[in-house]
């Protein structure tokens, strides 16, 4: 149980109050720079781990699209336990804020993939990891805005997003549709 009289000590609870919007924004800028660095480490854990069966479910295990997804869930998932856990009481609303956020970055790492790729009918390197970029701040930064305003997403909504995700990664892991967003791109 947390004790109200007990400082907090981590930094971003040292930072100034709320109105300000500072601890919020410093840790939006962190968590983009976390979830950017980790989800591209996250693109090599599954083949490093021998490919782990456990593993499969957390990390892409091929080079379609739905598992390019994961490198934004799980990083900013876990970052975004241990953010709202830090600021709370600040931004009580911050760990819905950023469930939804989660949910248009990844809605938005297809949407963007098969736009650039139907208009120059093939991938390229590059503009995967700046999808991936986009995908990261726009999930950041609209939850930003989200935590910062007056009307909370409650509570239940966010759990059952990420718990629809979270099924969603290990069925469709297990059993992939036999659909573009679950294949490998043709080179």
């Amino acid at each position: 149980m947390y004790d109200s009289s007990t400082p907090d000590t981590h930094f971003l609870s040292q930072l100034p109050a709320k109105g300000s919007g500072r601890p919020l924004l410093y840790s939006t800028l962190l968590g983009i720079l976390f979830v950017s660095l980790a989800g591209s480490a996250w693109h090599f854990i599954y083949e490093a781990s021998g490919r782990s069966t456990i593993l499969a479910f957390l990390a892409p295990i091929n080079e379609s699209t739905w598992e390019h997804m994961k490198l934004l869930y799980f990083p900013m998932l876990l970052y975004l336990f241990g953010e709202a856990y830090i600021l709370r009481r600040n931004y009580p609303g911050l760990f819905a804020a950023r469930a939804v956020g989660l949910t248009a970055g990844l809605l938005l790492i297809p949407v963007l993939f098969y736009t650039y790729t139907g208009i120059l009918g093939h991938h390229i390197f590059f503009l995967d990891i700046l999808t991936f970029l986009i995908a990261v701040c726009a999930a950041f930064f609209l939850s930003f805005y989200m935590a910062k305003g007056r009307r909370q997403i409650p509570l239940l909504f966010a759990l059952l997003l990420l718990a629809l995700w979270s099924a969603a990664f290990l069925f469709f892991t297990a059993a992939p549709p036999h659909i573009g967003l679950f294949q490998e791109p043709k080179t």
